[in-house]
């Protein structure tokens, strides 16, 4: 997920890459939250606040990402992301 999001970053004029650059540390760190625990890669146990601040994270993230592709006026379908790569 992250190379992902690290490849839009580095492209000029990409709305979810500019957010990414912006909630990078916060992502990183849910991340390892996330991977740690049973959840998903580890054998931690997540707690209730860890639980609420990395869902928040994420959440906060997608929404914002999704609204930074969505044309104002049309608020209804996202376009495809990224619709041009030109390395």
């Amino acid at each position: 997920m992250r190379n992902s999001y690290e490849l839009l970053e580095k492209l000029l004029n990409e709305p979810v890459g500019k957010l990414y650059t912006i909630e990078k540390n916060r992502i990183i760190q849910a991340l390892s939250i996330r991977n740690n625990s049973l959840f998903a890669h580890g054998f931690k146990p997540i707690n209730q606040s860890d639980y609420q601040g990395v869902s928040g994270v994420f959440i906060n993230f997608i929404q914002n990402a999704v609204e930074s592709v969505i044309e104002p006026k049309l608020k209804s379908h996202p376009s495809q992301f990224p619709t041009f790569l030109n390395i």
